[in-house]
């Protein structure tokens, strides 16, 4: 009797342990904790940043937040303007200090955790939550760019992850006019921001029109309020942008030049947007090269120009040029940027950031995910509900990078795409696999016959 008692009080404490550690396992995986543990990583990196611009994108940023706060405009800068906005304003709060916008964009960065939470479990459900916010709570890539000041990346991301989390609320849900509105709204910030991701907008438009149960009428209304409040966003700047300076054009500036170091002789020779810095001025043979001497040329074209439109619409035709005078380089030149795209040791950063180690851990830690979406999306019982504004976004990236850019930098806007996908694939699997076991907890080869002819319904055996 002692030793019965002895036995029932050890399994006991062994159950009462079992349920603490589980019970600690699951506080580990709450959306709370690892929220804070990404708001502590985020803000530990911005921490240890200098307090200080780097970079030529950065100290471009800085010059145009500090002519804004003196009063003297935008002054002519051809950057898309949100992210020069939101500096802005942190500067405005924290008196120029650069740690302190640092902090408040690892804020944002922690908040583009949270939509990905958010996103995946309105698609695949609780566990799809919480995969998807333990990625990129401890993706590598997001908790160095999340308190970057000098690049966009993280101001942009957090805007496409909420234009997808209203899609996909317009295919999973009501579609209501306040969420095509908001998703207009937002891409047009989004667009403000990187402007490469404005195609998006108009392809889940299309997609959207075609692929809806509603009638051809409220279809119609909803991808017009769609585009009405995108166009405003976009409008608004331009429109503001013309008044300061007298200078016209949509978002950036940037355009027409990005096109034309992506699609010329110069950029299938160095696969580098800037070749300049590869070409040796002392090199004799350069008088005689035709393409160097076609850039000269182009150069002095767009430096002669009177406007940044005629300048962006210079470029544009140097481009177009190329690929009609060389039709079959230009093919060999898309394909081979179309394959690059997906290369997993991208030139993400500057040469002042290039490390071996960096760039095995951004290597090792994208891969996985992009085998596991590829999986998912090759699976044919993989087709849950809203995924395709998802898709939809890595395609247009994909097709857009592949058009302007000889090769990929920063690949962050999908990659955050690509852990949802992937935390929807592993949540699947990992349910599947647990109605089996649930089904058949000992395996249809340990059962013993006559339980299973005694678990019939009559009980006959």
């Amino acid at each position: 009797m002692i030793e019965t008692e002895q036995t029932t009080s050890a399994k006991g404490n062994s159950l009462l342990r079992t349920a603490q550690g589980g019970s600690r396992w699951r506080f580990l995986c709450t959306p709370v904790f690892l929220l804070l543990v990404a708001a502590v990583l985020r803000c530990g990196m911005a921490i240890s940043l200098p307090n200080h611009m780097t970079w030529s994108d950065g100290l471009r940023y800085e010059r145009i937040a500090k002519n804004l706060l003196d009063g003297n405009g935008y002054a002519m800068a051809k950057d898309a303007p949100l992210h020069p906005f939101f500096l802005t304003l942190a500067y405005g709060v924290s008196g120029d200090s650069v740690l302190v916008a640092r902090l408040m964009l690892a804020v944002l960065g922690t908040a583009t955790c949270y939509v990905c939470y958010v996103l995946a479990s309105s698609l695949g459900g609780r566990v799809a939550g919480r995969l998807a916010l333990a990625a990129t709570t401890f993706y590598p890539l997001y908790i160095y760019l999340s308190p970057l000041v000098e690049y966009p990346q993280t101001l942009c991301s957090l805007l496409l992850g909420l234009s997808c989390l209203f899609a996909t609320r317009m295919v999973t849900g009501a579609d209501t006019c306040h969420r095509a509105i908001c998703f207009g709204a937002i891409m047009g910030l989004a667009g403000l921001t990187i402007p490469t991701v404005l195609p998006f907008a108009l392809a889940f438009a299309c997609w959207y029109l075609l692929r809806a149960t509603r009638p051809w009428r409220q279809r119609l209304l909803r991808v017009g309020l769609m585009g009405a409040t995108c166009s405003a966003a976009v409008l608004a700047w331009s429109a503001w942008h013309y008044r300061s300076t007298g200078q016209w054009f949509l978002i950036s500036g940037l355009g027409g030049i990005n096109f034309y170091q992506g699609n010329c002789e110069l950029a299938a020779r160095f696969q580098e947007p800037q070749f300049e810095d590869l070409i040796d001025p002392q090199d004799t043979q350069l008088a005689s090269d035709p393409a160097y001497m076609a850039h000269l040329d182009l150069k002095e074209a767009v430096q002669a120009a009177p406007t940044l439109a005629a300048k962006d619409s210079l470029y544009y035709a140097a481009g177009w040029r190329w690929v009609s005078d060389h039709p079959r380089q230009a093919l060999v030149w898309l394909v081979k940027k179309c394959v690059n795209y997906w290369n997993p040791l991208p030139q993400t950063v500057v040469a002042e950031q290039r490390s071996t180690l960096r760039t095995i851990v951004g290597a090792g830690t994208f891969v996985p995910f992009v085998v596991l979406a590829a999986l998912a999306l090759g699976w044919r019982a993989f087709r849950p509900a809203g995924v395709g504004p998802v898709v939809i976004f890595i395609l247009c990236q994909w097709a857009v990078y592949t058009v302007f850019f000889p090769s990929v930098r920063y690949r962050s806007p999908i990659d955050q795409f690509l852990i949802i996908i992937s935390a929807l694939f592993v949540a699947r699997v990992w349910g599947q696999w647990r109605e089996r076991a649930t089904a058949d907890p000992l395996g249809s080869a340990t059962r013993d016959p006559t339980v299973a002819l005694s678990s019939q319904p009559d009980g006959r055996r």
